[in-house]
């Protein structure tokens, strides 16, 4: 079996993205190092959309003159493919130094260091929050502290958010198989709550929550070399008491048959995408309302996501949407933001959706949208734990350079009719028939559940 090596047209194509954005907006840094981390780590993303694989144990320094990579024989190696002694565009020359375990590479950091000294380094970039967990990336960095050139550290988080937001042909690519997954998912658990209404079940929200994350790992890609999995064990939430955030847990309470609330999110082949839809059962008329406003600021706030807008121009936007369709639900949204980019990691904390962002959206960017309107009163609901209810939409979506943006979870459809459920009591049969005894045996109470038309 041939050794995987490094995609050369890939790494010069997104490494020249890199030194791009690198020049433009942190012209002061000199040069960056990387260590592997754990999964969604700024590092996670780095070797991800660099080599497309995560190498453990591989030192990558990056300067405007010289890159160099640090590994084993297997992992050097990787990098034969784009190793030159010239310059290629804004790509420096790339030099590969096999690991010596006998010295504890001590010579190599020092190579590395000196090269660096040479080079006139005055300020190191790294991933503040990724810190060294294996003896080797302490050793680097012991090496590289006592060398004096890392008196002065850049944090380049934002730099990598940047290049990684902006998707190329494959990532986009890999981006619209991944909403594809999270949407597949959700029709199938939709027509699983179906099964589980119809038998009256009881389960906990817990226990959907982890079968449905065995789904997602479980599904199979129309490629057969695209991986899929879940980006985190997926959000159910149900009588009364919701957590309107991407950091919630399905607690081990009953499912309730009155308000349901479900996120998930899928990954494949390293890009992450998220849905969120609410199941209303019996709704009052008010709530119906209430869910079709929320349509419709998730429509607006599609459109605002536009190249060339602010991020927090396009969250006031959205702001002042709902203030003017209904004033009412201002104190009912969750403010804190609206979605955020996505990608290798699920959620780019350096791009959220909020007033704050003043990053400017840009054409092939890949955003969560996640809106949320909590504490709605339901006052027809069929006993206490139905009468709070929440509404929850989200979406991963796709910018455009020209035209409607692209809704690529749109398939898990959003809109009412496809969202409610009416539980209607069939008519009695008379006392002691064939029929009455059937139906007393199969359900206590005599239910049919009927979806609006989908």
């Amino acid at each position: 079996m041939s050794k995987p090596l490094i995609n050369k047209e890939l790494f010069v194509a997104r490494a020249t993205k890199l030194y791009q954005e690198w020049n433009d907006g942190y012209a002061d840094v000199d040069a960056l190092y990387v260590l592997s981390n754990e999964n969604y780590s700024k590092t996670n993303t780095f070797q991800h959309h660099l080599f497309s694989f995560e190498l453990l144990d591989v030192l990558s320094v990056f300067s405007k003159k010289g890159i160099y990579f640090l590994g084993s024989n297997k992992k050097a190696h990787f990098f034969d493919p784009v190793a030159s002694e010239e310059a290629n565009g804004v790509i420096p020359p790339v030099k590969i130094l096999l690991r010596n375990k006998d010295d504890k590479d001590k010579a190599n950091f020092e190579a590395i260091i000196n090269f660096l000294k040479d080079s006139d380094v005055k300020k190191v970039g790294h991933f503040a929050k990724d810190k060294a967990e294996s003896e080797f990336g302490k050793e680097w960095e012991k090496a590289l502290n006592a060398s004096g050139i890392a008196d002065d550290m850049a944090d380049l988080t934002p730099l990598m958010g940047a290049v990684h937001a902006v998707k190329d042909e494959r990532a986009i690519e890999s981006c619209k198989m991944s909403a594809k997954a999270s949407a597949t998912a959700w029709n199938n658990f939709r027509r699983e709550l179906v099964a589980i209404i119809d038998q009256e079940k009881k389960i906990k929200h817990s226990r959907l929550a982890e079968n449905l994350e065995a789904t997602i790992k479980k599904m199979t890609p129309s490629n057969a070399n695209d991986t899929v999995d879940s980006c985190y064990t997926p959000i159910i939430q149900s009588g009364g008491n919701y957590t309107l955030k991407v950091s919630a847990e399905s607690d081990d309470k009953l499912l309730h048959y009155g308000t349901i609330v479900t996120c998930l999110g899928a990954r494949l082949n390293n890009y992450c995408s998220n849905v969120a839809r609410t199941i209303l059962f019996n709704p009052s008329k008010e709530l119906e309302d209430n869910y079709e406003v929320l349509l419709a600021t998730h429509a607006a706030l599609v459109e605002a996501l536009k190249p060339g807008v602010r991020i927090c121009d396009a969250y006031e936007e959205t702001m002042k949407f709902i203030s003017k369709k209904k004033p009412d639900l201002l104190d009912k949204i969750v403010k804190t933001n609206f979605g955020f980019a996505t990608g290798f990691e699920f959620r780019e904390s350096s791009l959220l959706i909020n007033s704050k962002c003043q990053a400017v959206i840009k054409p092939d960017m890949i955003f969560v949208i996640y809106l949320g309107l909590q504490n709605l009163a339901n006052p027809t609901a069929k006993d206490d734990h139905g009468k709070t209810a929440a509404l929850l939409l989200s979406d991963t979506v796709r910018v455009k350079a020209e035209g409607p943006n692209e809704v690529l979870t749109e398939s898990a459809k959003s809109r009412l009719k496809s969202n409610v459920v009416r539980l209607k009591e069939d008519e009695p049969q008379p006392s002691g028939s064939r029929d009455d005894n059937k139906k007393h045996n199969l359900r206590s109470v005599y239910r049919r559940t009927r979806w609006a038309t989908a």
